[in-house]
């Protein structure tokens, strides 16, 4: 019979379970082969990072960057802004950028301690998808922050800058999991960045049965020297939730007078995938068109799936579902600036790369959590999840999951899967990657690392911080932040050269 509520007995089964997992962690470590001690999966010109399960980057690589190790955005001059990360999930605290050659902070918490006087903790502020900070075409800057108050209760903010980041303006959102536009290679707006906002109503989604989401968005204005939010307007009502949870992608490309919006639908029939929408937001009416179904993203109903949107120099939108083991589903839009003249039929990203067995001849994609640019020649490129097993010798041909990068020339087809980073340990493993673009459409890729028993030993944390309450235990492992090679689209970990170098006009002429 099940212990009833309160059965005394349950801190112990719970205490002994975690007493369990701590000792395996070790065990597990010894008994997963170590990447290093395997032939390499790929020809030596394309090499990928091959993490040691008992070195860090700088003990195995001599890696230690002056900057903050995560995802950088640009200024008109080029110059690079890095929002502050460790292996803290929530917190964050500055700006890194470049100024002469050298990394700057930029304080953000003066200026939210400024607002708000109980200002407790920032919340989720190293993690995608809302820690990137966002130009306009006059150059202001955007970033989002939760922050949660002494008394418990939490505010989504809107910090914004008309200085390049040396003093912030703070203005309060609305509730929600907000997150906002950001450059993807061509798009362009000047003022705020639209918002999205992903809300949990209290009913349930007929489909999921987990409690429903709907989609709102909302473009802030500048009046009168300060930011206003107008109230947002409902975009879906059964939202599949485009939480991502790893990976990171702009769900909306502005051009002009328009702003097109992604997502993906909740669905009856989740074998026949969940529909991925495409629909206009008006910016001067602030008014939303009809949604188009434009592709169907595999697994339906899987949160895990949170799809992507560019816009080429041309002015064609590009679609890429997510997807959670199965392979992401790209299409175009036929006419430029709308997705209202049709689409290409939706074709498989990855077809390749997974075998159930050593000797089975037929392979599959299985890719999860997208992250998607294009750059300034209309080459698409995307970093994600990619599940390999028996198609290298890694792990002795046992499932593992690479942090792996495709391209597409414009014109040209997907080409192969590349292997960027071989995780420590074989099963399980996760990046919280997020690839973006500067001005000159260079590529950079931001990476964590989390893998095998080390995820294992966080989930038995989590466990005890439910007990006992506490900080969330360290999630951003392995911080690093890759730019491509010249030969081979191999990658390499970015030096403070590779930011300067990309400066124009020189940093001495720069405000």
């Amino acid at each position: 019979m099940p212990a009833r509520r309160g059965n005394r007995r349950r801190p112990r089964r719970v205490l002994l379970a975690l007493v369990l997992v701590t000792l395996t962690v070790p065990l597990l470590a010894a008994l997963s082969p170590p990447a290093t001690a395997r032939p390499n999966p790929v020809s030596q010109a394309r090499r990928p990072i091959v993490l040691d399960p008992e070195l860090g980057l700088f003990d195995q690589f001599g890696y230690q960057p002056a900057y903050t190790r995560n995802v950088p955005t640009f200024d008109a001059s080029n110059r690079p802004y890095i929002r502050s990360r460790s292996a803290d999930p929530d917190y964050t605290a500055f700006v890194h950028t470049l100024r002469d050659g050298r990394w700057v902070r930029l304080d953000l918490l003066r200026w939210v301690r400024a607002a708000y006087p109980d200002f407790s903790a920032t919340v989720s502020g190293a993690g995608s998808p809302d820690n990137r900070v966002v130009f306009d075409a006059s150059d202001r800057a955007y970033t989002l922050l939760e922050i949660r108050l002494e008394n418990g209760s939490a505010r989504n903010l809107l910090l914004w800058s008309t200085d390049h980041g040396a003093s912030w303006q703070v203005v309060t959102l609305p509730a929600g999991g907000v997150t906002s536009e950001t450059f993807v290679g061509h798009n362009t707006f000047d003022g705020p960045p639209l918002l999205v906002i992903v809300r949990k109503e209290p009913d349930l989604d007929p489909y999921t049965r987990n409690r429903r989401r709907s989609l709102w968005v909302t473009l802030p204005r500048l009046e009168n020297g300060t930011v206003v939010v107008p109230e947002p307007v409902l975009v879906s009502a059964h939202c599949l939730g485009n939480d991502g949870g790893s990976g990171d992608t702009s769900l909306a490309v502005s051009h002009g007078d328009s702003t097109e919006i992604v997502w993906t639908e909740t669905t009856d029939r989740p074998a026949l995938g969940g529909p991925t929408c495409v629909a206009t937001f008006d910016r001067r009416t602030g008014t939303v068109g009809r949604a188009v179904i434009v592709a169907r993203t595999l697994p339906g109903n899987d949160g895990h799936a949170r799809p992507g949107i560019c816009l080429d120099s041309q002015g064609y939108l590009h679609v890429l579902t997510g997807a959670h083991g199965t392979s992401f589903q790209y299409t175009r839009s036929l006419a430029a600036g709308t997705p209202y003249a049709g689409w290409t039929t939706p074709e498989p990203v990855l077809v390749n790369g997974w075998r159930s067995g050593k000797d089975d001849e037929n392979e599959s994609g299985r890719q999860t959590y997208l992250s998607f640019v294009c750059d300034r020649s209309d080459t698409l490129h995307i970093a994600f999840r990619q599940w390999r097993r028996h198609v290298d010798p890694c792990f002795f041909g046992a499932n593992y999951g690479a942090l792996s990068c495709q391209y597409k020339r414009a014109g040209g087809e997907w080409s192969d899967a590349q292997v960027v980073v071989v995780p420590p340990y074989a099963g399980y493993a996760v990046y919280m990657h997020q690839l973006t673009v500067d001005r000159r459409g260079r590529l950079y890729l931001a990476a964590a690392c989390i893998a095998g028993p080390e995820v294992q030993a966080r989930r038995a944390a989590l466990a005890r911080r439910r007990l006992r309450g506490g900080p969330l235990p360290p999630l951003y492992l392995r911080r690093m932040l890759l730019v491509p090679t010249a030969v081979g689209h191999t990658w390499r970990f970015a030096t403070t050269a590779d930011f300067a170098a990309g400066v124009s006009p020189p940093p001495e002429a720069a405000p």
